[in-house]
């Protein structure tokens, strides 16, 4: 006969509500976080940042498609936009381009070079 020691038998109630209480606990922080000097205006920037770079990340794989596609053609964004590939919008309507194998945004790709040039 095999016995259960009591870890085995699952979760308990107390264990449930201090997972709920941590969850809860962490979201009051991140929403004070949030909620100090910008902290919204900040998230939002970033989350814009983030999404940008996605955006060319995708595009410089399209962009490799396109070259292999079209060798003879120059890689351009209106090239792109009309052998079918869908180019979408930066998040603050920045427009994109091609340089050499990166694809830059106007307003996100030049703000992180102007930070590090800062720095």
């Amino acid at each position: 006969m095999t016995t259960i020691l009591r870890s085995q038998r699952g979760v308990n109630t107390m264990s449930l509500l201090l997972g709920v209480g941590m969850m809860a606990a962490l979201a009051a922080f991140s929403m004070k976080q949030m909620q100090q000097d910008g902290g919204g205006v900040q998230a939002i920037n970033r989350a814009n940042d983030v999404a940008c770079k996605t955006q060319r990340s995708q595009l410089k794989r399209d962009l490799v498609v396109f070259q292999f596609d079209h060798p003879s053609n120059p890689p351009t964004i209106e090239a792109m936009e009309k052998s079918g590939i869908e180019i979408p919008v930066c998040p603050e309507e920045g427009y994109y381009e091609i340089a050499g194998a990166d694809v830059d945004c106007s307003i996100h790709s030049y703000e992180a070079w102007d930070e590090e040039e800062d720095s």
